[in-house]
């Protein structure tokens, strides 16, 4: 019964992201840029040399619906990458827990579940990880199949088949096609990987591991010769010598948000309480790596970010850097779980480790809990919020009106600004009252006007 309440309670938390989907638009910002070209290797080879070398992410956005002239279809596309996101880490969390601890397969199910409604919570910006299909293709969907190749590779431990060998060396080129941070990671982890079978004696898995990190050097070796990468940084505002600074700053910033948020706080000391009496089967890490290990993860995905965009740090790359950094804090609790067993089981008696335990937990959350309630740009809180005050709906009937003028409309289209931005887990950015503005051409091109823009400020 517990089990079924935990999962009831995630999925019923999580359906507000969902259900806010259905009424999910193209942004003005990227959308309809790339749903433009007429010629498929003309437009692929202007986006390589022209802005960056993300081959795999460009091929999904110059794919994507709107090309098709669907804005049914982009919506779909975008809940099937939210749907297909919360499958995904819900099962590479379980795997990973069935797999290194002594928890059962129901109670790392809930746990899985919980992980993901927290990221899901966390998130800096849900329209821009998920519905805003230029950065979900960018950013999310990497994300995902990063995921994949992780259950992939724990699979093939147990079953090695050139069939399944075949995948991991697809994806390992689609992730590092995808955006520059996850492709670091995989290499570091691939490379952790060759070196660890090889220390073990493993010869068949420390081979294939070179092989898929050898790939994946190919694979990064095309994103980072493309001369669109190049064009793509001069054309930012970079102050080199503040890159260094700025880096650190930014990761420190978001740690400490971070590990002193409440609801993680909270999260925290339930998988202490939890795993007490499930330590890890074989941890293969030191508590201080483990330690070390989310903030390192954390330093890693943000110095690409600062080297190609200078100072700024998206809310995308915040969401991306976020999943990441509570796996491998997950994994650090683990084994602070298990050190504690280990240190405990002959010091406690079972029964009064537990009370130490729910009395700490407790204590935590509620310290936690009053030091700062949950504010309205928490993923699910603000999605709720949004849906009481029906902002989606609004949305929603804002954008079909605004078509519906734009194909009645004459060869120039004069339309008036969204009043539903504040606060709408759908809403990144709008067209501008310039009709010369990038983003206004090819939105006119898009519905096949001379010109579009906004009638004023807003």
């Amino acid at each position: 019964m517990p089990v079924i309440i935990v999962h009831l309670l995630c999925f019923v938390l999580m359906m507000p992201l969902v259900y806010a989907g259905f009424y999910a638009h193209p942004s003005g910002a990227d959308d309809f840029s790339y749903a433009t070209w007429s010629h498929f290797q003309s437009g692929f080879t202007r986006l390589y040399l022209g802005f960056g070398g993300r081959y795999f992410s460009t091929l999904l956005v110059l794919l994507g619906p709107l090309h098709w002239h669907s804005i049914l279809g982009n919506r779909l596309a975008c809940l099937l990458i939210l749907i297909g996101f919360l499958g995904t880490y819900y099962s590479f969390i379980k795997s990973l827990l069935i797999r290194f601890t002594t928890i059962g397969n129901a109670w790392a199910g809930s746990l899985a579940a919980i992980t993901v409604l927290v990221i899901l919570n966390h998130m800096s910006s849900p329209d821009e990880s998920f519905f805003w299909y230029t950065a979900a293709v960018t950013y999310t969907v990497p994300a995902i199949l990063f995921a994949w190749l992780m259950m992939l590779l724990m699979r093939l431990e147990t079953s090695p088949k050139s069939g399944l060998r075949l995948t991991a060396y697809l994806l390992a080129l689609a992730i590092c096609g995808g955006n520059e941070m996850i492709s670091l990671l995989l290499l570091c982890l691939l490379w952790a990987l060759w070196l660890g079978y090889k220390k073990q004696g493993f010869d068949s898995f420390a081979r294939f591991n070179r092989n898929l990190f050898l790939l994946s050097i190919m694979g990064l070796t095309i994103f980072l010769i493309s001369p669109g990468n190049y064009v793509r940084i001069g054309t930012q505002r970079h102050e080199w010598f503040m890159v260094f600074p700025n880096w650190i700053y930014f990761t420190q910033r978001e740690l400490f948000r971070w590990i002193s948020d409440p609801v993680l706080i909270f999260f925290s000391a339930a998988v202490l309480l939890f795993f007490s009496s499930h330590p890890l089967r074989r941890p293969h890490l030191s508590l201080w790596a483990a330690f070390l290990l989310p903030f390192g993860v954390t330093y890693l995905f943000v110095l690409p970010c600062q080297i190609m965009v200078g100072s700024q740090f998206y809310p995308r790359v915040a969401n991306t850097v976020f999943i990441f950094f509570l796996m491998a804090w997950l994994i650090f609790l683990l084994h602070l779980a298990t050190a504690i067993h280990e240190v405990s089981k002959d010091g406690f008696a079972k029964g009064k480790r537990s009370f130490v335990l729910v009395a700490a937990a407790i204590f935590l959350a509620t310290i936690s809990g009053l030091s700062r309630i949950p504010r309205p740009e928490y993923g699910v809180v603000m999605t709720i919020r949004s849906l009481a005050m029906r902002v989606p709906q609004r949305y929603d009937a804002e954008l079909k009106a605004r078509y519906q003028m734009i194909r009645a409309g004459g060869d120039t289209v004069l339309l008036p600004p969204l009043t539903t931005k504040d606060e709408n887990p759908l809403y990144f950015l709008d067209i501008t009252t310039d009709p010369s503005n990038p983003q206004n051409k090819y939105y006119a091109q898009w519905w096949g006007k001379k010109a579009i823009a906004l009638s004023r400020f807003q």
